[in-house]
């Protein structure tokens, strides 16, 4: 009887692992970004399409858009299309794989 418990609970044990395998190794294999850091930048919050909510990040020449994600507070409707100056900034920039077709 205590057998039977055993090989139940090691079947959900290798099951839930193998779940947060699947789930998790498309993000953590295939990371490949860099740190920036910028002395003086500008945001700008826009909404380009219905529902979604856009930070335009703004340093020198460079312009990146970056996602409102965990970033509420700052991406309300009173803060539309203002700009806010920022200094000393980091992003995370992701290296995107092109591929030629």
């Amino acid at each position: 009887m205590k057998l039977k418990y055993y090989i139940i609970s090691l079947f959900f044990s290798l099951f839930f692992i193998l779940l947060a395998f699947i789930f998790i190794s498309p993000y953590g294999l295939n990371f490949k970004g860099k740190e920036q850091s910028f002395n003086e930048a500008t945001i700008l919050i826009s909404f380009p399409n219905r529902g979604e909510k856009k930070i335009k990040f703004e340093a020198g020449l460079r312009s990146y858009w970056l996602s409102c994600y965990g970033l509420d507070d700052l991406c309300k409707m009173e803060n539309l299309n203002k700009k806010f100056p920022i200094i000393n900034a980091k992003i995370l920039l992701l290296k995107l794989m092109r591929q030629t077709f």
